[in-house]
């Protein structure tokens, strides 16, 4: 099938989107995504814990430990965004 260049502008716009700025700090933007994944699978983490019923001694413990985790997570990222970390 022969293309008649109809799909030629949408091509460009979506190379242009995934192509990275010049001025960007790549490694600081993939450290960026990697905190925010952290910080996904933290608060998931919390939801199953308080969704699977009563906690056990050691279930509050590890919650109190993720909920800590997820508040570091979140200035870590917040000075990231602001550019101090």
């Amino acid at each position: 099938a022969e293309r008649d260049g109809s799909g030629d502008a949408v091509l460009q716009r979506v190379a242009e989107f995934l192509e990275p700025d010049a001025q960007a700090d790549l490694a600081r933007e993939l450290a960026l995504v990697l905190e925010h994944l952290r910080f996904q699978a933290v608060g998931e983490e919390l939801k199953l814990l308080t969704e699977s019923g009563e906690l056990s001694e050691a279930d509050w413990h590890r919650y109190a430990a993720l909920d800590k985790e997820r508040s570091r997570l979140k200035a870590l990222i917040a000075g990231m965004v602001a550019g101090k970390a």
